[in-house]
């Protein structure tokens, strides 16, 4: 029993710093709105597990990850504290992990400041109230490390068998997972050729346990290595790095301006421990070293390498390949560095006041970086679907992403699915849907570029801006047709009076105005679905007179689609296009496609190859049927001689 109370004393320290890592990280944790990033992963994780699996492989990032998403929103609820709540739970779990691997080498103080640092680090904070993959990266991180460092001290097969799963892991966790593995191995294989006493075969068996993981990420590495192929030919909006923006993003993993004390302690420890030394017993009185003589240096080498190894490839990369320079990506490398600047401060705890005095300094430190960090706050898509749903008509307003922007956002909340809902990618797109709505939604970003290019269009189509409501990185603008400004006129100024009418004769035969003329356009169509329907549109000129959502997927029962166009849309000779305006395409099988059966006009069938196809290889009439397979490349069909049959 009295064992049993010493071992609760003993780690008692630690149990505090757990608790107060996980009370930090579930506290405000629903606070924000989910990100476009987290609707995404959210969005991968509806249907069953082979759903997630398939949908993930159309992603930049492998599925473990996903996994214990759909576990959580499915065993749970899909809101913001189930999403969330996986990765609160990896990040508390890695700070027992750094503490682990200090305490494997004896070091249990080292491990204490660093389970610490790790706690209240602002930056790991963030991204455990995070639905992305970046927590369970760090964490696999240092589990593999953990087993790494307790095979070469002591091998057994057990120890064994979790340096193969630690390291699936990690590649299993992120992109970078190759980069964080290739580094602690490194690390890992000089550290044993510093270790005195160790055979080589030690660095070969090691090996062929890294080898044993690499075999299990074989079914997903080669959609990985085609993932790669298409983002260096089509890089996703990260710059390429300058000096400053490397300076900056990894001054963002130690958390700002107090936390590069950390790194300052790391390096002046692994300076310390360059020079040959012997090796540092465990703590204890009389216990002799965890691991052989010139451990300490060797575990800097694996430090250094697990921190700096993944930053400095990406950056070569991101300027000979494509950018891939972001801060998150290297949350994995802040344990390497907690732990470097954990063995930094045990250095000077050589008494129990020093040891009270560096632990009383290390808190306030850690206070001050908390205090002084400023983290981005998140797209506010909550905010933005509640402002639909109390403001927008689902009969009779249009909803506008403009360029497709934020519909996985949205979709994450529920909001009024009107009838006229599109995405429009060019400006010319951004008016004539549906059938005269009486408001548009348009939904941009909250960048002015975009704002003003809008305004200054619908200005020109007759269209006012009404209200703006914005959220964080989002706007939501809507325009209506309440507010038009004659030509020359002063806007916002009130009519003046109409002088009375002049009395007509009662005989009058004064004509009203005349009604619009149409004709019917009906279109036969099915389509292949990822992600959302795909959407047709049709239009004359520069006018989009009409679109719908293509929602049959059964080739056997295509919908049938009608359209009633003005004769006079065009203003002249123009012909009628046909366009996939929304197209997306993930991957073998993930991708929108429209094939048309039939198109009729005034009753009257067209044969299909009639339609003057735009030059690309992929939309073509395939025997009996059309497809438009690429996005806002028109298919045409020309204006007839003797004018559109009018169908009034």
């Amino acid at each position: 029993m009295k064992t049993v109370a010493t071992r609760l004393v003993a780690a008692t320290p630690l149990l505090l710093i757990v608790a107060v890592a996980a009370g930090v990280r579930l506290y405000h944790i629903d606070t924000q709105s989910l990100w476009l990033d987290e609707a995404y992963s959210i969005a991968q994780t509806s249907g069953d597990i082979g759903q997630v699996i398939a949908r993930t492989a159309t992603d930049n990032y492998p599925p473990l990850y996903n996994l214990f998403l759909w576990a959580s929103v499915h065993i749970f609820q899909t809101n913001e504290f189930w999403a969330r709540l996986p990765s609160a739970v990896f990040a508390t779990l890695n700070v027992v992990a750094v503490y682990w691997f200090a305490a494997a080498f004896g070091h249990r103080k080292a491990g204490l400041v660093a389970a610490t640092l790790l706690a209240l680090s602002p930056f790991h904070i963030w991204y455990s109230q995070e639905a992305r993959m970046y927590a369970l990266f760090g964490l696999s991180s240092t589990w593999f490390a953990f087993a790494s460092l307790r095979y070469v001290t002591a091998p057994s097969v057990a120890r064994g068998v979790l340096v193969t799963l630690a390291g699936a892991a990690v590649l299993y966790s992120h992109t970078f997972g190759p980069l964080y593995l290739a580094a602690i191995v490194g690390g890992f294989v000089l550290a044993i050729l510093v270790w005195r006493d160790f055979a080589a075969a030690r660095v070969w068996r090691y090996l062929l346990l890294v080898v044993g993981a690499v075999v299990l990420f074989v079914p997903w590495a080669w959609l990985l290595i085609d993932r790669t192929r298409s983002i260096a030919a089509k890089p996703f909006g990260i710059p390429t790095p300058s000096p400053a923006w490397v300076g900056n993003s990894l001054l963002q993993v130690v958390s700002g301006g107090p936390g590069l004390l950390l790194v300052g302690l790391g390096v002046a420890f692994f300076i310390a421990v360059a020079a040959p030394r012997g090796g540092v017993a465990d703590e204890r009185a009389g216990a002799s070293p965890a691991v052989p003589e010139g451990s300490l240096r060797a575990v800097g080498l694996v430090l250094a390498s697990w921190a700096l190894v993944p930053p400095a490839v990406a950056y070569l990369l991101s300027v000979e390949v494509t950018p891939v320079f972001l801060s998150r990506y290297f949350l994995a490398s802040l344990p390497a560095i907690v732990l470097l600047a954990g063995l930094g401060f045990e250095k000077v705890m050589t008494t129990w006041i020093r040891a009270t005095i560096v632990a009383a300094g290390v808190i306030l430190l850690s206070v001050a970086t908390v205090a002084a960090y400023s983290p981005q706050q998140r797209d506010d898509w909550r905010a933005a679907a509640q402002y639909l749903t109390a403001h927008l008509n689902p009969a009779r307003d249009c909803l506008v992403f403009f360029k497709g922007y934020g519909v996985v956002g949205m979709n994450a909340y529920p909001w009024p699915k009107p009838v006229c809902v599109t995405y429009a990618y060019d400006m010319v797109d951004l008016v004539g849907y549906g059938s005269s709505p009486s408001k548009y939604f348009v939904v941009v970003d909250d960048v002015d570029g975009p704002r003003s290019a809008l305004l200054d269009h619908l200005a020109g189509k007759g269209l006012n801006l009404s209200a703006t409501a914005s959220f964080t990185n989002v706007d939501i603008l809507t325009f209506d047709h309440r507010s038009r400004t004659a030509p020359g006129a002063v806007a916002d100024q009130p009519p003046a009076t109409p002088a009375p009418a002049a009395a007509q004769p009662a005989n009058d035969q004064s004509a009203p105005p005349a009604a619009p003329i149409f004709f019917t356009v009906t279109i036969d169509a099915w389509s292949d679905a990822y992600n959302g329907d795909p959407i047709l549109v049709l239009r004359v000129g520069n006018n989009v007179v009409a679109s719908a959502a293509v929602a049959s997927h059964d080739k056997a029962v295509p919908q049938t689609l009608t359209f009633s166009v003005p004769i006079d849309a065009g203003g002249g000779p123009a012909g009628l296009d046909l366009l996939l305006t929304n197209d997306l395409y993930g991957g073998p099988g993930q991708d929108r496609n429209i094939h048309i059966k039939r198109i009729s006009i005034g009753g009257k069938d067209v044969p299909l190859g009639q339609l003057t196809l735009a030059p690309d290889k992929y939309n073509k009439v395939d025997g009996n049927h059309l497809d438009l397979d690429t996005g806002n490349v028109p298919a045409t069909l020309p204006r007839p001689a003797d004018g559109w049959p009018s169908s009034n």
